[in-house]
């Protein structure tokens, strides 16, 4: 179960209608689940869906957009090692 939607905007400083337009979005993804008259709920097995998700952009779109941009910059696999051995 999650907090109270109230316990959000008083303990984050948000508002109501963006606490609600996250819980929306949220709902909509499968992420979090309404039970009417008792609260809100983490969908069992969402943190693993959304690391897999989190995979495969990283390997289908923004380490491809890495290497294209690195290539055109004259940076080689050897250069870009060494920068993610450094920040890793």
């Amino acid at each position: 179960m999650i907090p109270s939607v109230r316990k959000y905007t008083t303990d984050l400083g948000y508002s109501l209608q963006t606490i609600f337009n996250a819980i929306k979005v949220l709902t909509m993804s499968d992420i979090l689940i309404k039970r009417r008259g008792v609260g809100l709920f983490v969908v069992a097995g969402a943190k693993a869906r959304l690391l897999a998700e989190g995979i495969e952009k990283l390997n289908k779109t923004e380490i491809p957009e890495l290497v294209r941009r690195a290539k055109l910059l004259g940076i080689t696999a050897a250069d870009i090692t060494k920068i993610v051995d450094k920040l890793w």
